[in-house]
This record gives C-alpha cells, sequence and structure tokens, in this order.
C-alpha cells in the first residue's frame, strides 16, 4: 500500500466489498453469502487537511472506508459491520460512469453496486 495509484485530478479510487453471511429458507442447514461492492473516489480535497504523519495513500484509503460503510449503513444496515476487502483501482471503474453517487461529501464520493 506504499505506492500509490493516481488518476487524474489526483483521485484515488477504491473498491470495497462487504460480505455478510445469511441464513436461506431452504432448510434449516442451509447458508449463504451476500456481497455488496462500493466504490468510492477520494479526491485531494478529502484528505488533504488531515496530512499528519501517514502517507497520502493511507489516508485516502481510511477516508474510502469511512465512506463506504457510511454508504452501507444507509442502505444496507445489515452488512453495515461486515467488510471484506479493499482495492485500489488505476481509474474510475465503468460501472459508475453514468451514476449519481449515494454519497458526495467534500472530496469523497462513494458509489453503491446495486
Amino acid at each position: 500500500m506504499a505506492n500509490e495509484m493516481r488518476t487524474e485530478n489526483s483521485a484515488m479510487y477504491f473498491r470495497l466489498v462487504f460480505e455478510r453471511e445469511e441464513t436461506r429458507d431452504t432448510g434449516p442447514f442451509e447458508e449463504g453469502a451476500s456481497r455488496h461492492t462500493v466504490f468510492v473516489e477520494v479526491s485531494e480535497e478529502g484528505y488533504d487537511d488531515s496530512m499528519e504523519s501517514r502517507s497520502a495513500d493511507e489516508i485516502a484509503e481510511e477516508v474510502a472506508l469511512t465512506a463506504a460503510s457510511e454508504v452501507v449503513r444507509q442502505e444496507l444496515a445489515e452488512v453495515a459491520e461486515d467488510f471484506g476487502t479493499i482495492t485500489r483501482l488505476d481509474e474510475s471503474p465503468p460501472e459508475i460512469l453514468d451514476l449519481e453517487p449515494d454519497l458526495d461529501e467534500d472530496g469523497v464520493k462513494a458509489w453503491l453496486s446495486k
């Protein structure tokens, strides 16, 4: 996580996957998992003010996790605490190009993949 992946306008992009175990009604012992993906864009405004001894990458990743958790909590309360993976992306994912963000605040945008 030390190497920076930046695109135009110094924005960083992340994909976060939230997983939740759920029991299906098909039988008493059958279980499955649900997954929900959140894409987050963090621009310099989203992390500039908090530059302490940590790198911009570390702060942007923390901002992305906070934003994704907020979106999931708003939309899917049952999976808000079950964070799975975070992946940095080289560019804005095509899945969100024409969509309005579910969260748009001070240099941070987040989209819940539906």
